[in-house]
């Protein structure tokens, strides 16, 4: 898939992102948002989120994670499932700084067995879409 810096202008191109890309499991992720602190609104979805991510929370709840090349591109790979894929911001100045990371939003995603599931994402006023 990509991630992409969805533009509000029409004549101005969507741009690559470079992110933190995350997998989590459906049905871990409401125990990950009671553990970071956080309070789901209950029509606010998961497009924009806002949460810090520690490392030890990022280990105990996510399935797979990678970053984004320059163009945007990422790839993961998961068993068959549903999921939230999730953005997060990292410092990409020195790569060291991975945690802890900003999460802006996420998007469900269905995986089937043995089939590759595409999906762009987009960031654009800390919501993340996905077509």
């Amino acid at each position: 898939g990509r991630v992409m810096s969805k533009s509000d202008v029409s004549t101005i191109p969507d741009s690559p992102l470079q992110a933190f890309v995350l997998v989590v499991q459906t049905d871990k992720f409401d125990s990950l948002l009671e553990e970071v602190g956080f309070k789901q609104a209950s029509e606010g979805g998961f497009g924009r989120l806002g949460f810090s991510l520690e490392e030890s929370v990022f280990e105990k709840y996510v399935e797979a994670s990678t970053t984004t090349n320059q163009d945007g591109d990422y790839e993961v790979q998961v068993p068959r499932g549903s999921y939230l894929l999730c953005i997060a911001n990292i410092d990409l100045a020195t790569r060291s700084g991975m945690f802890p990371a900003f999460v802006e939003g996420c998007v469900e995603v269905s995986t089937k067995e043995g089939r590759q599931t595409i999906l762009d994402v987009f960031l654009q006023f800390g919501r993340v879409t996905s077509q």
